[in-house]
């Protein structure tokens, strides 16, 4: 009786730990970004359709974080990276070609791989002006 109840207090152990694992903040894309992403969030206005609003500096990434992750409270809009030149962040190099639809409360990855100290600024479609968004990169 003892050996029963000593396996199932293991068993019941071990799927606590496993559930407590399963539950890490993931993402639409089934990747959980590392926790030092959000050591660092921006809040960003939103202007122009993009954020950091113009004429607000571009954001950059940093060493804490591979991707670039944001996070906005409106549903039903999207979002594209614009990367700007290292040397000239007000020189536009590029903007993605694709849209990231972007679930409200959702961290969502946008772009991946990017390169440390990456001066960039998020394109979103449908956002509602002056509104505060969290970048994480």
């Amino acid at each position: 009786m003892k050996r029963m109840l000593a396996i199932a207090a293991a068993a019941a152990m071990t799927l606590t730990a496993l559930a407590g694992t399963a539950t890490a903040a993931q993402n639409d894309t089934g990747i959980t970004p590392a926790a030092g992403c959000y050591d660092g969030v921006e809040l960003a206005q939103v202007g122009k359709g993009m954020s950091p609003g113009l004429p607000d500096v571009p954001a950059k990434t940093s060493t804490r974080c591979n991707d670039i992750n944001v996070q906005t409270k409106y549903p039903g809009t999207a979002a594209r990276v614009c990367f700007y030149a290292q040397q000239d962040p007000s020189r536009l190099l590029y903007c993605q070609d694709r849209w990231t639809a972007v679930k409200p409360t959702t961290w969502m990855v946008i772009a991946t791989n990017v390169h440390d100290g990456q001066p960039y600024r998020v394109q979103w479609r449908e956002h509602p002006e002056k509104a505060l968004v969290r970048l994480a990169a």
